[in-house]
């Protein structure tokens, strides 16, 4: 399509602060509506990653933001106070859908004293705005969780679908020298046609044996990944995610910033021999996703997790070695490196 040569795109509106709050709000039910964690997606987030997390999903917010330079104080003021009435608020929502339904001062359609009183600044009455009727803020957050439950969710976590089929990128995975040790990033172009059901999709991949894939359905849960530390040859002990009933190994230091790209599932793509597995693991970024980051940033808490030798002991007393991926693989700048290269070669950045 060709424009006009004096054709100037259109300028965004600057968001105002109840815009922007009701805009948080709304992306993070859609993140936390499939697994009905709403108190615990709340309780996660900081003002500081509140933020960050609405930036990632919308990028129209971040335009818009930055057409008033005095919306940032603003929120810092407000956000606090908004990020504890949410939390009272998915509370409440948590309790009416357990049967319990509350009705009290907290679901007052009057403004919060608390936002009166606490928040500081000339702008202290837009901080107030979003909540003054925080009924409101109940009743969606309510109705989204019950349309939630009795609708088919666009989350198909939980499921596994196979495939001999294959893909040029499928057979330079299960090429490469490297395979054994990586763990790979693929888009949902790269996959085998069966498979690719999200254009936008992102996923992990891992080569496994063929005796491994065999012996699929006693190793793989679909459970978001687990965190341990474990002690290898040479080395200080490694924070890891475990999958796949812990057979499964991957560097979380590597891996965290990583999970900021899947919000309500994480695919896995379990690749052997002549057989591909896609499994949708359930995955909240809110919850799971924020856990595992505080976790890779703070090492003084790693004696807190479990520790783990080589040996994983299975559900039914079975005894297998775990398989370690503690190499990443990613695509070079803007081009398409072959899935054989070394994953820990940098490439030059084309400046």
């Amino acid at each position: 399509m060709r424009y006009p040569d004096d054709y100037e795109l259109p300028i965004p509106e600057p968001i105002t602060l109840p815009e922007l709050l009701f805009e948080l709000e709304r992306e993070v039910l859609a993140v936390a509506s499939p697994d009905g964690r709403y108190l615990a997606a709340w309780k996660n987030l900081t003002p500081a990653s509140a933020f960050s997390f609405l930036f990632r999903h919308r990028g129209d917010i971040r335009e818009r933001c930055e057409r008033d330079e005095h919306l940032f104080q603003a929120y810092a003021e407000a956000a606090p106070v908004f990020l504890q009435d949410m939390c009272r608020v998915a509370t409440l929502v948590e309790a009416a859908l357990d049967g319990k339904p509350y009705e009290g001062p907290v679901l007052s359609t009057s403004a919060s004293k608390q936002h009166d009183s606490e928040v500081p600044g000339a702008r202290k009455r837009l901080a107030t705005q979003w909540s003054a009727d925080i009924r409101a803020s109940y009743d969606r957050m309510l109705s989204f969780a019950v349309n939630a439950g009795t609708t088919e969710s666009v989350t198909t976590a939980g499921t596994t679908t196979w495939t001999a089929e294959t893909s040029r990128f499928i057979e330079e995975f299960r090429s490469s020298e490297f395979a054994d040790r990586t763990v790979f990033h693929l888009r949902d172009t790269q996959l085998p046609s069966p498979l690719r059901t999200n254009f936008w999709r992102n996923h992990l991949a891992i080569k496994v044996s063929d005796e491994w894939m065999a012996e699929y359905s006693t190793y793989v849960t679909h459970d978001a990944p687990s965190l341990a530390v474990t002690q290898r040859h040479y080395h200080k002990p490694t924070l890891v995610l475990e999958l796949a009933s812990g057979t499964i190994r991957l560097d979380a230091m590597r891996m965290s910033s990583h999970l900021r790209e899947f919000s309500t599932e994480l695919p896995i793509l379990f690749v052997s021999t002549d057989t591909c597995a896609l499994a949708l693991h359930r995955f909240n970024s809110l919850v799971d996703g924020l856990t595992i980051e505080d976790y890779a940033g703070r090492p003084d808490s790693h004696h807190l997790l479990p520790h783990r030798d080589k040996i994983v002991r299975l559900p039914n007393g079975s005894t297998v070695v775990a398989e370690e991926r503690f190499s990443m693989f990613e695509e070079g700048w803007g081009t398409e490196r072959s899935l054989t290269s070394d994953p820990d070669e940098l490439e030059e950045i084309p400046f």
